[in-house]
């Protein structure tokens, strides 16, 4: 089921609106204080600790990582690692192969326990307009940006 309600609204919108909402969300993450992030586990491999090394290093200025996080963060960059292996794996089999379908059926899986644990840190759109963060602002040059490349360009009669 997904989530209910709204996407809230970010800090620039609630602070035109004259809310006090934007205060009491300050003030529930902490009041925008950085903390640092989790010490890497020791238990993770050489691979998981690179996924972890990338995921504190784009996450860090959100501030959403405390050292409470540590294990749930661990168990997303072993199960990354592992998606990958599985991934790898099932390259070069034929489709109706039975080891290529355990192989598929294993990733998928591990996708959805990655997407709810990528959703739990921020990892996602949706997840960080949750979370109040402000989405990027687009390139001067527009390019990956909705349907501006994709459309030509309007010529005036």
């Amino acid at each position: 089921m997904g989530r209910r309600g709204p996407i809230p609204l970010s800090a620039e919108v609630l602070k035109a609106r004259g809310s006090a909402l934007k205060v009491h969300r300050a003030s529930r993450n902490g009041g925008g204080v950085l903390s640092a992030p989790p010490a890497c586990p020791e238990w993770l491999s050489a691979e998981a600790r690179r996924v972890w090394a990338g995921a504190v290093a784009a996450m860090g200025p959100w501030g959403v990582l405390r050292p409470a996080d540590e294990n749930a963060l661990g168990r997303y960059c072993d199960m990354t690692i592992l998606h990958r292996r599985l991934v790898e794996a099932r390259k070069g089999l034929a489709d109706d192969d039975p080891t290529a379908v355990r192989l598929e059926r294993r990733a998928l899986k591990l996708c959805a326990l990655l997407l709810a644990l990528e959703e739990k840190f921020g990892m996602t759109p949706a997840s960080r307009a949750r979370l109040g963060f402000q989405p990027a602002t687009p390139p001067e040059s527009g390019v990956g940006f909705g349907f501006k490349n994709l459309l030509p360009e309007r010529r005036e009669p």
